[in-house]
């Protein structure tokens, strides 16, 4: 398994596979209702996926071809992370090392990012192990309203990994 990322450019060409990807996959842990085409459209205009502070990547397997995307948000001085693989890829292992490439692209890419952070709903066990795996440290336990949510995902796990942390392998062990 060797993992790659490639920087997707929906507004020069690669939009249609973008929305392709994502409204053609479940996203049980982001959303309660399946994403729409309009909706994803809209995201693509209004720079959710690329501008100044939002980056996206395909993650891409050398064998498999592209299994998912990686995005970070606010690149600025501690950066929001997402990885999102396919459903056909999800628990095959492609978690931690996408992670791994997408906070590795985030610290050698933005030299002014001192962190990279990302929330986890508490009930998404395979994200949480995968977040932990790759060497991050649990900052903060939230309660959110999940009226939004259908009644879904009310705590979230706020994972947390600093540029010198990543340059030392991962988190400090906690004593």
């Amino acid at each position: 398994m060797s993992i790659s990322l490639r920087r997707v450019r929906p507004t020069r060409g690669e939009g249609t596979a973008l929305i392709g990807f994502l409204t053609a996959n479940s996203w049980p842990y982001y959303h309660h209702e399946p994403l729409s085409v309009q909706a994803v459209a809209t995201a693509i205009a209004n720079g959710l996926f690329d501008n100044h502070q939002h980056r996206t990547w395909w993650i891409h397997d050398d064998e498999h071809g592209t299994i998912g995307i990686g995005r970070l948000r606010n690149l600025t001085t501690t950066a929001h992370c997402d990885i999102a693989l396919a459903d056909s890829w999800r628990g095959q292992g492609y978690g931690e090392p996408s992670l791994r490439e997408l906070t590795r692209t985030a610290f050698v890419t933005y030299p002014q990012l001192g962190a990279v952070h990302a929330n986890i709903r508490a009930d998404h066990i395979a994200m949480l192990r995968v977040f932990t795996r790759a060497g991050w440290a649990v900052g903060a336990r939230t309660q959110r309203d999940t009226s939004a949510a259908g009644g879904k995902g009310g705590e979230l796990i706020g994972y947390r990994l600093t540029r010198h942390s990543w340059q030392r392998g991962g988190t400090v062990k906690q004593k």
